[in-house]
């Protein structure tokens, strides 16, 4: 069974994305992580110990960020995705 949200038939079909800001999201983050499937995504300005994959700076950048996201999939599946900077 697929572990996301009622109403997709096939995991395969569905990529969980987490976005969140604080401490109180790690639990999201590390469930992704230890998965190996989804991606996580820390909104901070400083530089900070997560697990999430990948990190934004603001909620200016998060919103700039999910409108590539949906023009990117308007426009083709083999287009490179939105960037968001790994966390190293």
């Amino acid at each position: 069974p697929c572990p996301v949200s009622p109403g997709f038939a096939s995991c395969s079909d569905v990529l969980p994305v987490y976005i969140g800001d604080d401490r109180t999201d790690e639990d999201a983050f590390k469930v992704l992580r230890k998965r190996g499937q989804g991606v996580g995504i820390l909104v901070s300005k400083c530089a900070k110990e997560t697990s999430a994959s990948y990190s934004l700076q603001d909620p200016a950048e998060v919103m700039e960020f999910l409108l590539r996201l949906v023009e990117w999939k308007r426009r083709s599946s083999t287009a490179a995705p939105p960037m968001v900077r790994p966390r190293v």
